[in-house]
């Protein structure tokens, strides 16, 4: 199974071997150095080192269909190197904990919690992406 960086400038030297030493949480994967995640047409990875924000926060996901029904997730959002972001959804939020807990020890540079709004985001962002 070939692997991808979705950070082209940031990858892995051996991806399939780190990938080997992940832990499975829900249908992603974490290892001290990356977060595997399937995508067409071959599995994509978001090295550590290009993180540079990540919460967690509780979402909807919309059934299809005509009943307005949604089932209640818990979605990771992790911002990277470039100001682009990758959502994981998790179906229980202790699993989404797992995966920050691993992120928080992994990744010490990044920040951890939701991005301010109004006048304050501007200067949030900039602090955050030297890059």
């Amino acid at each position: 199974m070939a692997m991808h960086s979705i950070c082209p400038d940031i990858t892995l030297e051996d991806p399939k071997t780190d990938y080997s030493s992940s832990l499975r949480i829900e249908q992603y994967r974490f290892s001290s150095h990356a977060a595997y995640f399937a995508a067409w047409p071959s599995a994509k990875y978001l090295p550590f080192l290009a993180v540079r924000q990540a919460w967690i926060q509780d979402s909807l996901l919309p059934l299809t269909g005509t009943c307005g029904k949604a089932i209640p997730v818990t979605v990771m959002r992790i911002r990277y190197k470039g100001n682009y972001y990758q959502t994981l959804t998790f179906e229980k939020r202790v699993n989404a904990q797992k995966a920050m807990d691993i992120l928080q020890e992994h990744c010490p540079s990044a920040v951890f919690g939701p991005e301010p709004v109004g006048e304050e985001r501007a200067a949030f962002l900039a602090a955050l992406s030297p890059n």
